[in-house]
């Protein structure tokens, strides 16, 4: 009599093993989570983690098993398709995901090489670049959390760029060269310089607190220092986050020149662009300053205490 064939139960073992693992990037992540300056990176590298492990899984087991092209190559493709399928659960489909979970397939391949090559030293370093490509993009990380709590701890001043590390918060608009420097009677500000053809050069923030739902406007003082003598159409710009399904921008925009203005926009009053609802103040991840070029050349612009408040009389 034949023994039983143990390959079905490893497969159910296998599919119940890859579904258990599959869960979390499925699920719905709350705001305090997915905005939180060290769980939103960190938790970027799950996938790293999860994909290494199913490429050890599928190389060991199943109908792949012993095949490392057809592994490396289900595997990728199973990233790519958890990422089209992440939207029907309300999460985004992001090529930076499957950037990581091709990461973690690397990862795989290279201890499959190190076991098919009787363990040569070659697919170690293989392992140390990967390794190097996964830890590079938090290089700044300890900086952008002190200065991710230093912005928790001074709301509802979104910024007024006295912080050391207030920079870290913040990017150019279109990749834009961003400085702080000093202002006699300001202290310091955020200096935007472009010398491209950038159409809206300006700043920007994800990394801002994003619960605004108990104010109704917010304050941004600016001013422009090139090209001169001349004045631009600046826009406030805001991109948030209704649902799962649903994220969308408004923006108001204004006339600076030289002179230190000051605008006050009442949030409660902007339409987002596309839907045509409110915004909703409940989770700002996006916020921008940027202006509308007129012409190509020089465009410095500087921008100073961002704060949010509470409309006279109520609203």
């Amino acid at each position: 009599m034949h023994a039983p064939s143990r390959r079905p139960v490893f497969s159910r073992r296998l599919l119940a093993v890859l579904a258990l693992l599959l869960v979390p990037l499925f699920l719905a992540v709350p705001p305090h989570l997915r905005q939180d300056p060290l769980i939103g990176p960190l938790a970027d590298r799950y996938h790293v983690g999860l994909f290494l492990v199913l490429t050890v899984l599928f190389y060991r087991w199943g109908p792949l098993a012993g095949k490392p092209v057809a592994v490396v190559l289900g595997c990728l493709a199973l990233g790519g398709a958890t990422e089209l399928l992440q939207v029907l659960a309300g999460r985004s489909a992001a090529f930076w995901d499957w950037y990581q979970d091709a990461l973690g397939v690397g990862l795989g391949a290279c201890w499959i090489w190190w076991r098919r090559s009787g363990k040569s030293a070659a697919p170690i370093l293989g392992v140390v670049v990967l390794l190097a490509l996964v830890a590079w993009p938090l290089r700044h990380l300890p900086v952008t959390v002190r200065a991710s709590r230093a912005a928790e701890a001074r709301f509802p001043l979104l910024d007024d760029f006295e912080h050391p590390d207030a920079i870290a918060l913040w990017s150019g608009h279109q990749g834009e060269d961003i400085t702080l420097v000093p202002v006699a009677g300001r202290g310091m500000v955020l200096q935007m310089s472009s010398h491209g053809d950038e159409r809206w050069p300006g700043v920007s923030s994800r990394r801002l607190p994003y619960d605004w739902s108990e104010y109704t406007t917010l304050t941004v003082t600016c001013r422009l220092v090139a090209p001169s003598p001349d004045s631009l159409r600046v826009s406030i710009w805001c991109e948030d986050r209704a649902d799962r399904h649903d994220s969308d921008y408004a923006f108001k925009s204004f006339v600076i020149g030289h002179q230190w203005r000051t605008v006050t926009v009442s949030l409660t009053d902007l339409i987002t662009d596309r839907r045509g609802r409110a915004l909703s103040l409940g989770e700002i991840q996006g916020f921008a300053v940027y202006a509308s070029r007129r012409r190509p050349g020089p465009v410095v612009l500087q921008v100073d205490d961002l704060r949010l408040g509470i409309r006279q009389g109520g609203g």
